[in-house]
């Protein structure tokens, strides 16, 4: 039980760093102004109506929103539980980060494509989350699109064989990270943070201008 206690500390951690993103995505944030002439605005003044940038700052919020509930989630139990408690939260932390996930690669899907193509994504709204989540790993040097659907796949309670724990984790919390598939909830919040890091790269360079 000690491991499964370190490892949902690791998940704390790992989580803490949401708290960096909060000030980004919040109303308040110089990153949220659209500049005129850049390709953001240029998409509003088509769609009307800030249509394209208030669907991704949209998705970047909803991503924060249920990497918080997951930390409030995680810290409850690393405080309330005995060691035969450790794990019973499992469920719901997986499932609110599939949905940071989800959301996080929805913003990559949304800004990442040509124009038009973003313009056509926005009018017919969201396909399959597989092909989003997808694109968004795919778009995610250091993650990938099998990554991305294996972490995916994990958080929905699907076991995947091979899911590379220390590589994600390292990509975050700087290496030393053990090989065992019990820690996937880890690897899924190193991915999340990733992908949403990647998301927040895309927006600032579409918000810039000139177009």
């Amino acid at each position: 039980m000690d491991g499964d206690v370190r490892d949902l500390r690791r998940l704390v951690f790992v989580l803490d760093k949401v708290e960096r993103v909060v000030p980004l995505v919040a109303e308040s944030s110089g990153l949220a102004v659209v500049r005129e002439r850049s390709p953001l605005w240029a998409d509003d003044q088509r769609e009307g109506s800030a249509g394209m940038s208030g669907a991704v700052w949209g998705a970047l919020r909803e991503s924060v929103r249920c990497l918080q509930a997951a930390r409030r989630s995680a810290v409850r139990e690393v405080r309330a539980s005995s060691d035969s408690d450790v794990g019973l939260e499992w469920v719901a932390q997986g499932a609110l980060l599939r949905r940071a996930l989800e959301w996080a690669c929805r913003v990559v899907w949304l800004v990442e494509p040509p124009r038009p193509e973003r313009l056509a994504n926005l009018a017919v709204g969201v396909p399959d989350p597989v092909v989003v989540v997808r694109r968004g790993g795919e778009s995610s040097p250091a993650v990938g699109a099998d990554v991305a659907q294996d972490v995916w796949l994990v958080c929905g309670g699907e076991p995947v064989v091979g899911l590379p724990v220390a590589e994600l984790v390292g990509q975050v919390v700087g290496g030393g990270a053990r090989e065992r598939e019990d820690v996937p909830l880890v690897a899924a919040a190193a991915t999340v943070l990733m992908v949403l890091g990647r998301g927040l790269e895309l927006v600032k360079e579409r918000s810039r201008a000139p177009y």
